[in-house]
């Protein structure tokens, strides 16, 4: 459903090993699957396929480094603790942001989430106070109206001596007003901005989805043409056994007639012999292998097997 979610190799990873450690993946699907690996991985370094934020959560922490560049010991406030702002606290905790401080309606859910980034509560009849000490607000509490206002911010922004604050409102209906982005220095998305940045980021990866199915058109066909080879190989190790096979009745025969031989006779005949036997197999087996791609390969294979009576 997502283009470049790599959830989905890796689950197939996991099945891959699992088949494995049972002895019950082996032959063409194994290389296939391993092959299949490896076009991931020429897949995920060639093109832009996973580079792009998709998610509502994530488009918040690329939003955030756009205006703070390094996320590095910036601190995070998180207002509501639903699922939404853990999982946007989560994306900003990985890429670096240090202090979390938590609060909500009830302390018991707030000090739940505090514990997750090893962060500290704070009453939630307090927080507008603790507000200048973030970099970084996610709001999504369930109240119905606004919970942090202009004239809030404009007292917040002044503490903080104009440093910029990033303040992501993923609360419907809003938690934050609006014309708090009228002021200097403070960036107010909400969830329609960051689901616009999420569908400008989908339509990127679905161009380079584009560039992805030439690179795994090109390794399919690749495969194809090892496969049908594979397929032909039978058929050649049959008729260099059956050649083997006459030629040393053949020289047996010479053996009981004209032998013994010495060594050194010995080994010309061998010699002369096997090139012999070379010579007569390398044009049929080229032209099998230049077959066994074509459409019509079976046919040719089908057809060359009962000329030299091999068996299935």
């Amino acid at each position: 459903m997502v283009v470049g979610e790599p959830q989905i190799l890796g689950q197939l990873k996991a099945a891959y090993a699992a088949a494995k450690d049972c002895g019950a993946l082996c032959g063409p699907l194994e290389g296939l699957l391993t092959r299949a690996f490896s076009v991931a991985k020429r897949v995920r370094s060639e093109t832009g396929i996973g580079q792009m934020a998709v998610s509502v959560s994530y488009a918040a922490v690329e939003l955030a480094r756009k205006i703070f560049g390094s996320l590095s010991h910036r601190t995070i406030m998180v207002v509501g603790a639903g699922k939404m702002s853990e999982l946007a606290a989560r994306h900003l905790r990985r890429s670096g942001a240090a202090d979390v401080f938590v609060t909500n309606r009830t302390r018991e859910r707030a000090e739940e989430m505090a514990r997750l980034f090893q962060g500290t509560v704070v009453d939630y009849t307090e927080f507008i106070g603790f507000l200048p000490k973030a970099d970084i607000v996610i709001a999504s509490s369930g109240a119905p109206h606004y919970i942090v206002r202009k004239e809030d911010m404009q007292r917040v922004i002044a503490a903080r001596k104009n440093k910029p604050m990033f303040l992501i409102d993923i609360a419907v209906p809003r938690n934050i007003e609006p014309s708090v982005n009228e002021i200097d220095n403070v960036f107010l998305y909400d969830i329609d901005d960051l689901q616009e940045v999420v569908n400008a980021n989908l339509r990127e990866r679905m161009k380079e989805a584009e560039r992805a199915e030439v690179v795994v058109e090109e390794e399919v066909e690749r495969m194809m043409a090892r496969l049908k080879t594979a397929e032909v190989a039978p058929t050649i190790v049959g008729l260099q056994e059956q050649l083997e096979q006459i030629r040393a009745a053949e020289l047996e025969k010479v053996r009981r007639k004209y032998g013994p031989f010495t060594p050194r006779q010995e080994e010309a005949l061998e010699a002369l012999t096997r090139g012999i036997v070379n010579k007569v197999a390398h044009g049929p087996i080229s032209e099998l292998r230049n077959h066994a791609g074509h459409p019509d390969g079976a046919h040719v294979i089908a057809a060359f097997r009962k000329a030299f009576h091999l068996q299935d």
